[in-house]
């Protein structure tokens, strides 16, 4: 998006507010169902220190199933990739149509793990840095 006039003491930089891209490849190696990639209906809604919480459609999987999860986040103009085997540890209905599922990952490449971490750590100290700016320290 552009703006209509080119001013470098904007009060507010829209870049500021993007977000993380994620595109999620789900797979239930329980049941062998999968989810695309870019499927609007997998969402990545919060990271954990040793997993995550998902949004997937419903009757996707249940608590106790292995599920395989490949993502890509984008931020800043940077990719990282993760992949990971996960457990299942809480399944809650969201709506009718999505399930909020938290999983524990039982195997990844730690590399990758931390290099995924480091994007949302990243962001977060840029949500802060935002935040103090504007209240004036």
């Amino acid at each position: 998006m552009s703006l209509p006039f080119k001013d470098e003491k904007l009060v507010f930089n829209p870049a500021d507010f993007e977000s993380i891209k994620a595109d999620i490849k789900f797979k239930n190696l329980t049941s062998g169902l999968n989810e695309a990639a870019r499927s609007p209906q997998v969402q990545l809604l919060e990271v954990l220190p040793q997993g995550l919480i998902v949004s997937v459609p419903s009757k996707r999987c249940a608590f106790g199933h292995h599920v395989d999860l490949d993502i890509t986040v984008e931020s800043q103009g940077k990719s990282v990739h993760f992949q990971g085997t996960a457990k299942v540890v809480t399944h809650d209905k969201e709506d009718h149509e999505s399930d909020r599922i938290g999983v524990e990952f039982m195997q990844l490449n730690l590399n990758e793990w931390n290099n995924f971490l480091a994007v949302f750590g990243q962001r977060q100290n840029q949500i802060e840095a935002f935040f103090k700016g504007v209240k004036g320290s």
